[in-house]
């Protein structure tokens, strides 16, 4: 079973960012939370095949930079 979020606002907040998507299988998906888009949940528990965009990817882009202006 794949942990989700479902959100149509944030699948298009990581296309607008040039996020590729994965193809994720849920036999070799790697361990993270995804971001998917919405009805696909179910689509993933009746197959187990997907795109999605992983939840760290998007917390790696959107992080705060800290600037030091010495």
């Amino acid at each position: 079973m794949f942990n989700c979020i479902e959100s149509d606002a944030l699948m298009d907040v990581c296309r607008a960012l040039g996020f590729e998507p994965y193809w994720i299988h849920e036999e070799d998906a790697p361990k993270d939370i995804y971001i998917v888009g919405p009805g696909t949940i179910y689509n993933l528990e009746l197959n187990g095949n997907g795109f999605a965009f992983k939840l760290s990817d998007y917390l790696l882009a959107t992080a705060p930079v800290d600037i030091n202006e010495d």
